[in-house]
């Protein structure tokens, strides 16, 4: 019987094709499809790229055309600022002084001249303020300024003082009934150079061309190419339309893609350029077509070696079936080729089930003493925050309890000032205790309003307030009480009235506080200055001084409540309860304001800034009936 069945299994076998057969047959039916395939595939891909490369540099050329045009919109909206000083018409010094300033604050600059309309150089930052200046009004962007009223960009040229290519950005200053200027900003070639050069990667460059397509900068060195023409086939580019892109080979063979955008607002062209050794459609499908048929051939010989080793492992499949379960069978396994394998596939997964089952408790672990550790803080934050109620309470509650026996003190120390006959000693000894006591007294208030603040229980009156009124009386307030006798106090405000919306008595108590501050930190002799500034849609009040100066730690607590700068004289400074510059923050925040500490460090002074919104309302409002705010 056992012949009889393997006899019909040889006549089976005969009949179906081979097995190496089979794969070969396998293997062309897969390969021929994935060539035409990947041909096709190839083809939309190398489009796709292709257009998609185009549009890349075409837009990053856009962009950095867009960096450049709001530089120089920037430059003409900071010329037009300055054209609008009144120091232009009164003083030239004070205005090259402003000029300078301005010049100091935008790198792009690397010069500033005015000149009168008949082309005399009034003021030029390079030259000295005494060195004569020559006439330089003869250039077309000047020349078409003053025709147009508008302002002008300039293509390169070289300066007559500087001796350097240059490029301007000038506009015409007009006001009525006085004389007509022009006002000019050199840009400076490196920082455009920079500008180019931003996020760019090393097979990238970038330029900008001037009216007359010459070189203004360059990303590589603008110093090399400034002034000169590109090459002709991207000229003529260039020239047949505002914008594009163009396909360049140089004289080594390296292919390159540039793309050019216009900076409407100067004429000025940007060019973008990214090199490419990206092959041809037609190389690259016949290198996939000699790449296909070297697979193929691999793969006939691969499916031949495949089926002559599949065919001994059939053969030996039966001899493993009969070696199951005896001494011999795990040997037996190992000679048939993927058994071994699957029994180390089998061990590894029970070692990696191990594995988890070691991590899930490690997991559950460390959740378990995550939950132990937040519940440690929740009940540590809830005691701080007990803590803290406890301690504002006890603040509370001191303050007005001193309040009653201070003013005692304070009405008996007066009385006894008042005493007919009373000698010097008592006297004196009596001015002491009146000015200790009102010290204490200040104190207390202190405490208190930064009791009622956290306590949200501060009532503000709020209403138009004029500040810079506000900020005089608090400093004539100050001088009456003797207050700033030893020191150089200078006081510097506008002639408007800067309404705010706000509580003129705590106001007042801000302009106190931190007068008194800068007073407690500046040695006797020293300066104070008090300045008052309208900046956009804010008031800015400074309080500079030359005292003591802060560190860095200082400046990063300033504001904290009961904080004291340490300081070289203990017994000289240290006075207070270091609240008053923390009750200054909370009551400029409660005015919508906010406040600031600067200093350039130790013994350089330091400077305290508030900043406080303007009121909407004229100064006619200043009549209406002021509306309470409970903070």
């Amino acid at each position: 019987m056992t012949n009889a069945v393997t006899g019909a299994a040889s006549t089976g076998a005969r009949a179906a094709l081979t097995l190496r057969a089979l794969l070969l047959c396998l293997m062309l039916a897969q390969m021929i499809p994935f060539g035409l395939l990947a041909a096709g595939v190839l083809g939309y891909y190398w489009d796709e790229q292709h257009t998609r490369l185009h549009n890349t540099i075409r837009d990053t050329a856009a962009t950095k055309a867009e960096v450049i045009e709001g530089d120089l919109e920037s430059t003409q909206r900071a010329l037009m600022f300055l054209g609008t000083s009144p120091l232009l018409v009164r003083d030239f010094a004070a205005f090259r002084e402003r000029v300078a300033q301005a010049a100091a604050l935008y790198a792009a600059w690397s010069n500033v001249v005015l000149l009168a309309e008949d082309g005399r150089q009034l003021i030029n930052l390079r030259a000295s303020a005494d060195q004569p200046l020559p006439n330089s009004g003869d250039r077309p962007h000047q020349i078409e300024a003053i025709r147009t009223g508008r302002a002008q960009v300039s293509d390169v040229f070289i300066g007559r003082v500087t001796g350097e290519p240059v490029v301007d950005v000038v506009i015409p200053v007009q006001r009525p009934g006085e004389n007509r200027y022009l006002l000019s900003a050199s840009l400076s070639l490196p920082h455009l150079a920079a500008r180019l050069s931003h996020k760019l990667q090393p097979l990238e460059v970038a330029a900008i061309l001037d009216r007359s397509l010459r070189y203004v900068s360059h990303s590589t060195d603008p110093s090399v190419y400034v002034g000169l023409l590109p090459d002709d086939h991207l000229l003529e580019a260039i020239r047949a339309a505002p914008s594009g892109t163009t396909e360049v080979v140089d004289r080594s063979g390296t292919r390159s893609l540039i793309a050019w955008a216009p900076v409407d607002s100067a004429g000025w062209t940007v060019l973008y350029e990214r090199r490419t050794d990206a092959a041809t459609l037609p190389g690259t499908l016949g290198t996939l077509a000699l790449v296909w048929l070297a697979i193929l051939l691999l793969g006939i010989a691969m499916a031949a070696l495949v089926s002559r080793r599949l065919a001994s492992v059939a053969s030996q499949l039966a001899l493993a079936a009969q070696n199951v379960g005896r001494d011999s069978g795990k040997d037996a396994a190992a000679s048939v080729g993927g058994i071994a394998e699957f029994a180390a596939i089998e061990a590894g997964v029970v070692s990696a089930n191990q594995r988890l089952a070691q991590e899930a408790q490690a997991r559950r672990q460390a959740e378990e003493e995550r939950d132990h550790l937040m519940q440690q803080e929740h009940q540590a934050r809830q005691a701080a925050e007990t803590a803290n109620r406890a301690k504002d309470e006890f603040l509370a509650v001191l303050g007005h309890e001193l309040r009653n026996p201070i003013a005692a003190i304070l009405n008996s120390a007066h009385l006894v000032r008042r005493v007919p006959g009373a000698d010097e000693q008592t006297r004196a000894a009596a001015d002491i205790i009146v000015r200790q006591a009102g010290h204490l007294q200040v104190m207390i208030e202190d405490l208190l309003d930064i009791s009622r603040i956290t306590a949200r229980k501060l009532v503000l009156s709020m209403r138009p307030v004029s500040l810079p009124q506000v900020v005089d009386a608090a400093v004539q307030g100050l001088r009456a009480a003797a207050m700033l006798d030893r020191h150089d106090l200078r006081v510097d405000l506008p002639d408007e009235p800067l309404w705010v919306d706000g509580d003129p008595d705590r106001l007042a108590q801000v302009v106190v506080n931190i007068v008194t501050n800068a007073l407690r930190y500046t040695p006797e002799d020293g300066a104070i200055h008090v300045q008052l500034r309208r900046q956009g849609d804010d008031a800015v009040l400074k309080v500079i001084d030359t005292g003591i100066g802060m560190t860095r730690d200082t400046l990063a607590r300033a504001f904290d409540p009961f904080f004291q700068a340490p300081a070289a004289d203990e017994r000289r400074i240290r006075k207070g309860l270091g609240v008053g510059l923390s009750l200054v923050d909370r009551l400029v925040r409660l005015h919508g304001g906010r406040v600031a500490a600067a200093s350039p460090g130790p013994g350089l002074g330091s400077t305290i800034t508030v900043t406080l919104p303007l009121a909407m309302r004229a100064a006619g409002a200043a009549e209406a009936p002021a509306a309470d705010r409970e903070a």
